[in-house]
C-alpha cells in the first residue's frame, strides 16, 4: 500500500524524460487538488510519519539539484514507493555551483508538437526533462520552438494552481497546443542543443562524476589561461577557472570545444586529450554562444526592464514575474537593483491592493443582483453565477456570502 495514488514516471532516462514538476502536478490532478494542496498535504504526512521536515518550494525548481529536491525526492519515494531522482538533475549536485543558477528555466516550456502526440497516443500529457534545462529552445523532434505562453489568452504557465492536466491552460483551460503556425517551425539545431540532450539521456550514467570537471579540462589544453581571457570571458562569467561550474557554463565549454558533456564531466582529463589530438585536418572551427547580453550589458538591459516596468503604468508585475519573463535570477536582481526593486513590487502591492477592492464591489453588486433567486440555488450554484458576473475568485465571494448571511441569521 502507498500513501498516495500511484503515478508512474515517463521514459527516464530518455530524452522524453518526464520530470519531477509534471509528476507532481499529475498526482495532483490524480487527487483532484492544486500541485500546492498536493505538496502541503505530503509536508504534513512526511513529518507526521518520518519526523523529516520538507520546504514549501513553489517555484519551477523541483526538477533541478538542489537540496531541497532531493528531500522532495526522498518524502515521495517514502510515500510512493518509487525513486524519481531520473526524473531531475540531482546527479550533478557535486559537479555543479551549489546556487543552481544556469539550470533550470524560470519560466516552464513545452512543445505543441510533443503534447500532441501525447493526447493522440492515450497516454498523459506530461512536460519533458529536458524542457526544462536553460538555453533549451527548440524541440529536436518537431523542429518547433518551445512555448511559454498559452497560444488563446498569452498567459505565462508559471503557476501550477490549476487541478487540470499539463496541455491545458492554467487560466483559460484551453489546449496549449493549439494554433501551430509556421513561423515556430525551427530546422536548424541551436547553439547547445545537442549536448543538453546528450546529458538527459546520459542522466542515469552519471555515477562517480568529477568534482573540478573544468579545471581539470583545461589542465590539459596548452595555454589555457590565454584562452579562456580571449574566448571564454562571458562563459565563465569573468571568473578564470570556477571549481563549481554553471550547468549552461558546462554547456557551453562542451559545444564549444565539440566534446561529449558526459565524458567533460566523468573524464574531463580524456576530454581534453582528444580536443588536443592532432590528425592533419583543419581544426574544427569553434562554436559561439549566441547572446546579445554580454558581460555588463546584460545587467544595463535589466535595468532598463526594470525602469520601464516602473514608469509603464498599471498593471505593475511583481519583481518575481518581471524576473521570471526576463530569465533573470530573482535574487540577483534584488540584490544589484534594492531601490528599483523595492519601488516596483510597492507599485505591484498597491496596483494589486486597487484590483482586489474593485473586484470585491463587483462581487457585492453581483450577490445583490442575485439576491431574488438565492433561495433557488445551492451554495455552488449561487458562488458560479456571482464569480461569472463580477469576475472574482471563489474564494472572494464565499467570504462575501457567508459574511451576508451571518448578518441576516
Amino acid at each position: 500500500m502507498t500513501r498516495y495514488f500511484t503515478v508512474q514516471p515517463i521514459a527516464v532516462n530518455s530524452l522524453e524524460a518526464e520530470c519531477l514538476s509534471s509528476i507532481l502536478q499529475r498526482l495532483a490532478v490524480a487527487h483532484g487538488v492544486t500541485r500546492h494542496q498536493f505538496v502541503t498535504s505530503l509536508r504534513d504526512w512526511w513529518k507526521a510519519e518520518h519526523g523529516r521536515y520538507l520546504p514549501r518550494c513553489e517555484e519551477l525548481r523541483w526538477d533541478g539539484y538542489s537540496p531541497n529536491v532531493a528531500l522532495a525526492v526522498e518524502a515521495l519515494r517514502d510515500a510512493q514507493n518509487a525513486d524519481f531522482t531520473g526524473c531531475t538533475l540531482l546527479a550533478l549536485k557535486e559537479v555543479c555551483s551549489a546556487n543552481c543558477i544556469g539550470s533550470i528555466a524560470h519560466l516552464r516550456s513545452w512543445c505543441p508538437g510533443c503534447f500532441i502526440d501525447d493526447v493522440t497516443s492515450g497516454r498523459p500529457a506530461y512536460d519533458r526533462l529536458v524542457w526544462r534545462i536553460q538555453g533549451y529552445r527548440r524541440c529536436s523532434l518537431h523542429r518547433l520552438r518551445l512555448r511559454s505562453s498559452c497560444p488563446h489568452c498569452g498567459g505565462n504557465q508559471a503557476s501550477f494552481a490549476s487541478r487540470k492536466e499539463l496541455h491545458l491552460c492554467t487560466f483559460c483551460r484551453q489546449n496549449l497546443a493549439a494554433k501551430i503556425s509556421r513561423a515556430e517551425y525551427s530546422p536548424r539545431p541551436e547553439f547547445g542543443e545537442e549536448q543538453i540532450e546528450s546529458l538527459v539521456r546520459g542522466m542515469g550514467s552519471i555515477a562517480a562524476p568529477h568534482r573540478e570537471p573544468i579545471r581539470q579540462f583545461f589542465q590539459g589544453i596548452e595555454n589555457a589561461d590565454k584562452y579562456v581571457a580571449k574566448h571564454l570571458g562571458d562563459i565563465l562569467h569573468n571568473r578564470s577557472l570556477p571549481v563549481k561550474p554553471q550547468l549552461t557554463t558546462l554547456i557551453a565549454v562542451a559545444t564549444h570545444f565539440g566534446v561529449d558533456i558526459l565524458q567533460l564531466i566523468t573524464q574531463p582529463e580524456e576530454a581534453a586529450r582528444q580536443v588536443a589530438l592532432d590528425v592533419n585536418r583543419p581544426p574544427k572551427a569553434r562554436a559561439t554562444r549566441p547572446s546579445s547580453h554580454l558581460r555588463q550589458k546584460r545587467t544595463a538591459w535589466f535595468k532598463t526592464k526594470l525602469e520601464l516596468a516602473i514608469q509603464s503604468g498599471p498593471p505593475f508585475p511583481s519583481t518575481e514575474a518581471l524576473c521570471r519573463r526576463n530569465d533573470y535570477s530573482v535574487s540577483a536582481a534584488r540584490n544589484t537593483f534594492p531601490r528599483l526593486t523595492t519601488a516596483l513590487s510597492k507599485k505591484h502591492l498597491e496596483w494589486k491592493k486597487g484590483e482586489t477592492s474593485q473586484l470585491r464591489r463587483k462581487a457585492v453588486a453581483a450577490i445583490a443582483v442575485f439576491s431574488e433567486v438565492r433561495s433557488q440555488l445551492t451554495v455552488k450554484e449561487f458562488v458560479s453565477k456571482v464569480c461569472v458576473a463580477s469576475g472574482a475568485p471563489i474564494h472572494m465571494v464565499r467570504k462575501l456570502i457567508d459574511y451576508n448571511q451571518n448578518e441576516y441569521r
